[in-house]
């Protein structure tokens, strides 16, 4: 599991160090404190697929003038970028991994053909579209049953409500995803799960199910920006707790960003239930240096911190 991460002159970082991360990882600030660029920095930091990892904002580079800043550096003078992290295993053995990057011409480095992708991580972006449609899903389960690992997709909603006896599709009903639960004699639509069932499948359909997760030591990622989006705030507890079910269930580490006071009580909340697994970090500027810092909040003074709002909440 990554415990520590330290970040020199990539994105808005010059040099960052950042300690203390659990399994499951909550982060705010204010706006342009670095929140998506820390997600970022550990997509591009633990990821071998370095061409697609430098489009994760959708940035087609081909198409930019080539006189401009290279976009991932913080300071061109140094022409390089370098990450060291640091893990410890399910043994409690300490490994580091350091990871440099020179671009001494970057956009020669872009159109080479000669990276190869032998790792995949999950980095959930699509702020607007967390929640999928329900075609989506269709296909999810559709796409599960025909390859195989539809029972790895049964056993993780079971890990969530083990009343669910079975998920499936209609050709009639092209649009929606059907669920049958224990004691009921039919299918109910998705939809009648509401708003969290939703959102776990579409966190579920990037699990490693089907093997395509990257994996460290057999520890998987999951990095979700902005995770409030597409959740009412009455079942953001519930979201929190299917996460936290899932993420020990498959040894996932999560790191995910957020906005809002009601999405940070919630896991508060739930880190009551899971000892342990949670930290909780408030990314912010050095009042002397200006650089990028993250801060740990420990989660027992987290309730207090709220109440008397002392913990950014990023507005």
């Amino acid at each position: 599991m990554i415990q520590d991460i330290s970040i020199e002159n990539f994105r808005c970082f010059d040099k960052t160090e950042i300690k203390g991360f659990s399994r499951m990882n909550l982060i705010t600030g204010k706006n342009n404190s670095g929140k998506t660029c820390l997600l970022e920095a550990l997509y591009f930091a633990i990821s071998e697929n370095d061409k697609e990892t430098i489009k994760i904002r959708e940035i087609e580079f081909k198409e930019l003038d080539k006189n401009q800043k290279n976009p991932l550096l913080f300071n061109e003078k140094d022409n390089k970028i370098s990450f060291s992290i640091k893990f410890i295993t399910d043994d409690n053995e300490l490994k580091f991994v350091e990871k440099l990057y020179q671009f001494d011409d970057f956009w020669s480095w872009l159109s080479s053909e000669n990276i190869i992708n032998k790792r995949n991580l999950n980095l959930i972006l699509d702020k607007d579209r967390q929640i999928p449609q329900r075609k989506n899903l269709v296909k999810l389960i559709d796409d599960a049953k025909i390859n195989g690992y539809y029972e790895q997709i049964l056993d993780a909603i079971q890990c969530i409500d083990e009343e669910i006896l079975d998920i499936t599709t209609y050709a009639s009903y092209p649009n929606d995803l059907f669920i049958k639960k224990k004691g009921n004699s039919s299918y109910l639509t998705l939809s009648s799960f509401g708003d969290a069932m939703q959102k776990i499948l579409r966190y579920i359909s990037v699990f490693p199910l089907n093997g395509e997760l990257f994996f460290y030591n057999s520890l998987g990622f999951l990095l979700i920006d902005e995770i409030e989006n597409g959740i009412h705030y009455t079942a953001q507890k519930e979201v929190w707790q299917m996460l936290f079910k899932l993420c020990q269930h498959y040894n996932v580490q999560l790191f995910a960003t957020t906005h809002s006071r009601e999405m940070i009580t919630a896991f508060e909340e739930v880190c009551e239930e899971f000892e342990g697994e949670g930290a909780y970090f408030e990314m912010a500027r050095h009042a002397k240096t200006n650089q990028i810092i993250g801060i740990k909040h420990e989660i027992a003074t987290l309730e207090y911190e709220l109440e008397t709002n002392t913990a950014i909440r990023g507005e």
